[in-house]
């Protein structure tokens, strides 16, 4: 769900966003011509991981996906109410969750003008994901909506009155939802060894299109069968079929108590991956 945007900006921040949003719209354009996450990374000088979560929202929502909306100067809604006026919560087109889990009304964020190429520097954002422990569970509508809105009243908004924006997601697949820039070292449960970071991009860039059918994976440093979200990562990153996702946030992280909060509101236990993109 996202919400309209612009308000609560100060000049200096909208004209950021813009700069943000016309590096992400050069993605768009060599996502569509085909080109790999690194090359992309390399010339428009952001980090491989940001261009990964790019694609992935461009696959999953189009080119709306990544365009980075400013919340309004108004009193924060729960999910259900964001509902009630217009807001999206992302539910898959599928017929087997569709039947179950219907869309909410959708409407088409406004264009917005852009900051001119040459004036532009790539914006990062960070985003704290909130996903079950268990890959593939997904809960139902109701207890979505209760936890967004209890998401929402845990997470402060940002320093110049905007508020923190969130998407709630239903993935078809198992999705990564991996910690951006942030990572610093990939582990393995096994032999211990450092796992090369480059095998881990390679593996997610590989399955970009279709996600993951299944985690099940030979670690490349001493050949041990095992699951790609029991590998030690530094910092945490996991894979999920449903995510709350808080961008930009004022706090780093929820506290174990309030992530034992969501996770019953929820009704399976959680955990959190902060991303930086």
């Amino acid at each position: 769900m996202r919400y309209a945007q612009g308000g609560g900006l100060t000049a200096a921040g909208r004209a950021a966003r813009g700069a943000g949003q016309a590096v992400r719209l050069q993605a768009v354009e060599r996502f569509e011509r085909r080109e790999k996450n690194r090359e992309i990374a390399a010339a428009l000088r952001v980090g491989e991981r940001s261009v990964e979560r790019w694609r992935r929202a461009w696959r999953e929502q189009g080119g709306l996906g990544l365009m980075s909306a400013g919340a309004p100067g108004r009193p924060k809604l729960g999910a259900a109410q964001v509902l009630a006026r217009g807001g999206v919560i992302d539910c898959p087109a599928s017929s087997e969750r569709s039947a179950t889990l219907p869309r909410g009304p959708t409407i088409a964020a406004p264009r917005r003008m852009l900051v001119p190429d040459e004036l532009s520097e790539p914006m990062s954002d960070d985003v704290l994901s909130i996903i079950p422990t268990d890959p593939q569970w997904q809960p139902d509508r109701a207890a979505a909506e209760r936890t967004a809105a209890l998401a929402a009243d845990l997470a402060p908004g940002l320093p110049d009155g905007a508020e923190a924006e969130i998407d709630v997601t239903w993935h078809d697949t198992l999705t990564p939802i991996d910690c951006g820039d942030n990572l610093e070292r990939i582990g393995c449960p096994h032999c211990g060894a450092a796992i090369d970071t480059e095998w881990y991009a390679d593996l997610l860039e590989s399955h970009g299109e279709d996600g993951f059918a299944t985690l099940a994976v030979e670690v490349p440093c001493c050949g041990a069968a095992t699951s790609l979200d029991v590998l030690d990562y530094d910092w945490p990153c996991g894979f999920a079929r449903f995510e709350i996702a808080i961008w930009n946030p004022e706090r780093d992280w929820f506290g174990d108590e309030e992530l034992a909060t969501v996770g019953d509101t929820l009704g399976h236990p959680v955990k959190q991956i902060r991303a930086h993109i």
